[in-house]
């Protein structure tokens, strides 16, 4: 099962190694990396360039600015793995098992959408905000009404984009992509 990693990338010099190389560090190897280069004007066009040239998984796409929105449809259209999931280029992965839990989850059902666990760092304030453990009777087995109702109630339903894979079928067949021009858009 392959998974595209779409990252935009905007003037990250400083955040964009680190994660390139928590995905690099993963022990579940069949992914893509889709760099998305939106115009950037500081190194990171290079650095997305580097890494393409070490790794035939990493594929880098130079655009026009066009914004978080644009730069990740973009990605979408060229991603080519099974599920699609997200990072911003200031994240990174501190579990190298990350991807390979993910796929045990997906190998167990198939589902269309898995959402899974986040730590926040806020670095004006050097302040982690862990996450809460996760429930899987919540949605396991449920009507999709249920499980949803019940992630909500248990404040569980995250709305960023960067916490979930994606089945890429779901996205093609439902037309599913970012508004352009919008702040916020997960």
């Amino acid at each position: 099962m392959k998974i595209s990693i779409i990252i935009p990338v905007y003037n990250s010099t400083l955040y964009l190694k680190q994660c390139v190389e928590s995905i690099l560090a993963q022990t579940y190897h069949n992914f893509e990396i889709l760099l998305v280069d939106d115009g950037s004007t500081d190194d990171s066009p290079m650095i997305c360039d580097e890494y393409a040239q070490k790794d035939d998984r990493i594929v880098t796409i130079h655009k026009q600015n066009g914004g978080t929105s644009d730069a990740r449809n973009v990605g979408l259209e060229k991603a080519s793995g099974d599920y699609i999931t997200f990072m911003d280029n200031d994240d990174y992965w501190s579990d190298p098992d990350a991807l390979c839990d993910i796929i045990k989850v997906i190998s167990e059902t198939e589902p269309d959408v898995v959402m899974h666990a986040n730590m926040v760092y806020w670095q004006d304030k050097n302040r982690t905000v862990n996450p809460s453990s996760f429930d899987r009777t919540l949605v396991s087995g449920k009507k999709r009404k249920e499980a949803v109702e019940n992630l909500i109630k248990a404040g569980m339903l995250s709305v960023t984009v960067w916490t979930k894979l994606v089945k890429t079928s779901l996205i093609r067949e439902h037309d599913l992509y970012f508004k352009k021009g919008i702040r916020n858009e997960d």
